[in-house]
């Protein structure tokens, strides 16, 4: 395998760690977007900032054209798909919410063929068509729908649906920030923090508009919550 698919086995190995975290934090799913995206920011930039003080790369001037498709890409991936996601988990519960998540690849093959030209293989539509049908059982079996899966309950279908949902929205999202992307050979890492800082921007933005910042405030800063979220 090349580099390419190994990245895409950790980066599925850190979100499956990640997703077993978020179920057990005691916070509405758009606090829990709004202190990830807080957090994530803090990392990256450090990260970055290392990086560039040690090697002068990479560059963090943008086009307006990557600086728009990342922040679409920020907006639909990270603010709603990741925000539907995590009420998914509370819902459903880690593993079925994952289960349904494995559908967010599929949108991914299936938007990059409509959009970007790529090559959509025989072997891929029946990868696709395997993976949905097993999506399809495991949803489908009825000792799934009755799992307590932690602080927030709802009805199986609805997680199931917000679920769906979240992975096209992330699709969507990985769609637009290769496009953003490729304008200018962007680094995967100034991507992220541009994806992520409007992904802030705008889910601090409803928080303000719902009038909720001080309830959340002390719910968000504490240790407990802190433990699970930075790891």
């Amino acid at each position: 395998m090349g580099i390419g698919e190994w990245a895409s086995l950790a980066a599925a190995l850190m979100w499956t760690l990640s997703s077993l975290l978020w179920g057990r934090i005691h916070l509405s799913a758009l606090a829990l977007n709004l202190c990830k995206n807080f957090i994530a920011i803090a990392i990256i930039g450090v990260h970055l900032a290392v990086l560039i003080f040690l090697t002068g790369e990479p560059r963090l001037d943008l086009s307006l054209e990557t600086w728009s498709w990342l922040g679409l890409s920020g907006l639909t991936g990270i603010v709603i798909g990741d925000t539907l996601y995590f009420r998914s988990i509370q819902i459903l519960g880690p593993r079925l919410a994952l289960m349904v998540a494995t559908t967010c690849p599929i949108f991914v093959a299936v938007l990059g063929w409509l959009l970007l030209n790529e090559n959509l293989q025989i072997y891929g539509i029946i990868g696709i068509l395997l993976a949905v049908g097993g999506v399809i059982i495991v949803v489908a079996d009825r000792k799934a729908s009755k799992e307590k899966p932690g602080l927030f309950p709802g009805e199986h279908s609805i997680g199931v649906a917000l679920g769906l949902l979240a992975s096209i929205c992330q699709a969507v999202g990985a769609v637009a920030s290769k496009i953003g992307m490729a304008y200018e050979n962007c680094d995967p890492l100034v991507a992220t923090l541009v994806r992520i800082v409007v992904a802030a921007i705008a889910t601090l933005g409803i928080v303000l508009y719902q009038k909720k910042l001080k309830e959340l405030f002390p719910k968000i800063f504490t240790w407990p919550v802190m433990r699970v979220l930075i790891p």
